[in-house]
């Protein structure tokens, strides 16, 4: 699929002004994402993790772009679970186990979008852009209060699909290089829990530092 992706760009490019040269990136920022789709998903909260990977930009005309990444993406969320172990000792026995348990779960992916970018007014100082993106699911992780716990990656499907829209500035640092700081939405519409009875899907936010760069 990458490889298709990188012909497409390729294509495309031939159409672009000799002027407008493609550029390509380095990147790295925060996610802040959730799961959601049902009264489970809707019991955790957002949590916060980390991305990092690389960009390659296409330029069909002035203002208009098309934008590709391959980023390595941790999606966190957490719930608080009361605890009673009801075992027949003594309520005010000092070690019986009661309280709040936080678990925090980790779904790591491998995420290529690729997005339609416009830049707004003469300078191109701002821009937006928008397109889909595809995520292929590496592992989870699971925390008590800190603690790892054996993760059941079984149940979460290969692939996770979906939308995304983000907006961002340019800060130009000379003719070659620059940097882009970019807020951007994802909204997974596939099903990515497969025992649930009622469709599960993702959703995260990312704030993104990309350093861009010409040959």
């Amino acid at each position: 699929m990458i490889k298709l992706i990188a012909g497409l760009l390729l294509m495309v490019s031939g159409t672009v002004a000799a002027q407008e040269k493609p550029s390509f990136g380095v990147n790295a920022g925060a996610t802040y994402s959730n799961i959601r789709g049902n009264e489970y998903a809707d019991e955790f909260k957002y949590g916060a993790d980390f991305l990092v990977g690389v960009s390659a930009e296409i330029p069909l005309s002035n203002k208009w772009s098309v934008i590709g990444n391959i980023n390595y993406e941790r999606k966190s969320f957490h719930r608080d679970f009361a605890v009673i172990y009801l075992d027949f000792r003594d309520f005010n026995d000092p070690s019986f186990p009661t309280g709040n348990v936080k678990i925090k779960e980790t779904f790591s992916y491998l995420a290529v979008p690729v997005n339609i970018k416009y830049y707004i007014g003469k300078q191109k100082r701002f821009f937006i852009n928008g397109g889909i993106y595809t995520a292929f699911f590496l592992g989870s992780q699971l925390k008590h209060d800190g603690v790892k716990q054996p993760a059941n990656d079984k149940d979460i499907t290969a692939v996770d699909f979906g939308a995304n829209l983000g907006t961002g500035v340019v800060v130009k640092l000379n003719q070659t290089n620059r940097l882009n700081i970019e807020l951007r939405d994802n909204l997974g519409l596939s099903d990515n829990i497969s025992f649930s009875n009622i469709e599960t899907r993702t959703n995260s936010l990312n704030l993104i530092l990309n350093w861009q760069f010409t040959l």
